[in-house]
């Protein structure tokens, strides 16, 4: 009778904790993916980053004390290391450009110290709300296109956009015209922004992660959504994201379950694929993105748009010849380069050298090593890594902690495991 007793209270013990950890990463997502911009000292600072704040302090506090010890050592190894990279610079160059570095480890080391915080939230509740959260995301970008060409912008979406989230770097007086002064990055076709930055690229990104996750967890709905809207980024290195996430997450193992998921996959590519080219404007601008890549490549003669990708013709040989004038020094703890690099290597490698990109790429090979659905983990990690080629993928930190927000539910066991302890 005791006993019995005894592993009840261990149960209700195990459902208070259980509630009060899915409701913590509700929140984590909801501030993630919905927090504005408030000016701060003249800078651009998100609410949430404010939240996160106060929550690695409570975190290092608190739960410093239940983190496992390997863990701690990575924790203490890492952040030495993001120490001593910033202490060069300062010697080296009088300034310090590394911060993006610190930056990112300071949302990465969400994941060593929740981890085991969350352990015992509702995985598929926790699954049910992300999925809802990126389909909220998607409508948006989805309703801006709609609203600028159906409605002239009378709808107000991409006035409601800018003003809770702003484009935070320097527009060009092209985008400006285009936007009617909005603080969106838009192209001549309005494309899709969204809630992540006022620029259609940084939601591309997101949403190339957020398809293998949707996809992983057979949410089909939410899936078309953010399929629709990637496509409205009109983004092409997005494109290239999403369709590698769909690859190896369906098209990997031939599993009974992968081949049925493969053709409601097909089934909505076609759907999507349909609607899309029956709308003129949209067939169009399409027609031209994808016509301009191939000519840029040679595959076509008809002259589309630009004949170079400016990247490869301008941005980083730039980026290159600048780091070799400046010597040995910058390639190893980076350099005080004000321009962009367009590659999420090439703008760690500027602002932190090859030793801040290895204590970053250390991060991944930590999280595959710890308790984790590595199948899943790994696969989020090739689209990343496949990604960061071309985009700098982690320069929108709400994609940084979204997918420090993946990583910790792909860690959280199956709801059935504790179906059994009852």
């Amino acid at each position: 009778m005791k006993k019995v007793l005894g592993n009840n209270a261990n149960w209700m013990l195990f459902l208070m904790v259980d509630r009060k950890s899915t409701i913590f990463l509700k929140i984590l997502v909801l501030l993630t993916l919905f927090s504005p911009y408030v000016k701060v000292a003249g800078r651009s600072v998100y609410l949430f980053d404010f939240f996160l704040i106060a929550l690695v302090i409570f975190s290092f506090i608190f739960l410093s004390f239940s983190v496992r010890r390997n863990d701690f050592i990575y924790f203490l190894f890492a952040i030495s290391f993001s120490v001593l990279i910033l202490f060069f610079q300062a010697v080296f160059w009088g300034e310090v450009p590394g911060i993006y570095l610190v930056r990112l480890f300071f949302y990465f080391s969400f994941y060593i110290f929740l981890k085991d915080f969350v352990a015992t939230a509702d995985k598929r509740s926790v699954i049910e709300f992300v999925s809802r959260c990126v389909a909220i995301v998607s409508l948006l970008g989805i309703f801006q296109v709609v609203d600028h060409y159906a409605f002239s912008g009378s709808l107000g979406i991409a006035k409601f956009t800018s003003v809770l989230y702003p484009y935070p770097g320097e527009l060009a007086i092209r985008s400006q015209e285009l936007s009617n002064g909005l603080q969106l990055k838009v192209g001549s076709f309005f494309n899709a922004t969204s809630s992540f930055d006022g620029h259609s690229i940084l939601l591309g990104d997101f949403l190339s992660i957020s398809l293998g996750f949707l996809l992983y967890y057979r949410k089909y709905f939410a899936l078309g959504l953010t399929t629709l809207c990637l496509i409205l980024t009109m983004s092409r290195g997005a494109w290239a994201m999403g369709f590698l996430s769909l690859v190896v997450f369906s098209f990997t193992g031939f599993t009974r379950r992968n081949v049925k998921s493969s053709l409601i996959l097909a089934s909505i590519a076609v759907f999507i694929f349909i609607s899309l080219i029956s709308i003129e404007v949209v067939r169009e601008y399409l027609l031209f993105r994808v016509n301009n890549t191939l000519y840029t490549f040679g595959i076509i003669e008809d002259q589309v748009g630009r004949a170079e990708d400016p990247r490869t013709a301008m941005v980083w040989p730039r980026l290159i010849n600048t780091l070799s004038e400046l010597g040995w020094g910058a390639y190893l703890i980076g350099a005080p380069i004000s321009f962009s690099a367009d590659s999420g290597y090439l703008t760690i490698l500027r602002d932190s050298g090859f030793l801040g990109l290895l204590i970053i790429l250390s991060f991944p090979l930590y999280i595959l090593a710890s308790k984790v659905d590595r199948k899943a983990m790994l696969r989020v990690l090739i689209v990343i890594a496949v990604g960061m080629i071309v985009h700098p993928v982690f320069q929108g930190i709400r994609t940084v902690l979204f997918s420090v927000i993946i990583f910790l539910v792909f860690s959280l066991p199956d709801s059935t495991k504790f179906n059994r302890l009852s």
